[in-house]
């Protein structure tokens, strides 16, 4: 029982794992998407 439990858990956190890298993804995205959408206003007032 011992070792399913451990198998479980090592599962858990390749899991959490994943979910960090796709949240640093999406931070990076919502990053460059913002600063583009910046550069675009001030594209426009030009």
């Amino acid at each position: 029982q011992h070792s399913a439990l451990s198998t479980q858990h090592s599962a858990l956190s390749t899991q959490h794992s994943a979910l960090s890298t796709q949240h640093s993804a999406l931070s990076t995205i919502q990053c460059f998407t913002i600063q583009n959408l910046k550069w675009l206003e001030l594209e426009k007032q030009s």
